[in-house]
């Protein structure tokens, strides 16, 4: 027996022990595996949503910005409409001092 190499059988309990165990790890990286599968999901689902919001609030600041780049405009318009405003008081106090000269 010195110069045979001695064979390792499984017996019948050893198998049932080998077998549950390998169950048991299979189960286990099944639920684990489930487990990363709905919480990637989750943060997928979470992900999407502040992407919808990231681009919602862009888009706001962008029209935002575009109003603010208009501001001059709306005030240099707003200081030529002060300019005929006051020239259409002068035009109207001229108007009545000719009408009063008219009729004394």
């Amino acid at each position: 027996m010195s110069d045979q190499k001695q064979k390792f059988m499984h017996g019948t309990a050893e198998t049932w022990i080998v077998a549950a165990a390998s169950l048991f790890i299979v189960g286990i990286v099944g639920f684990l595996g489930r487990h990363a599968w709905t919480t990637l999901t989750g943060l997928n689902h979470s992900m999407n949503n502040l992407d919808r919001r990231f681009v919602a609030v862009e888009a706001q600041i962008q029209s935002i910005q575009l109003q603010l780049v208009d501001v001059p405009n709306i005030k240099l318009e707003q200081a030529r409409m002060e300019i005929v405003l006051k020239q259409l008081a002068l035009d109207v106090q001229e108007l009545k001092r000719s009408q009063q000269r008219a009729h004394p």
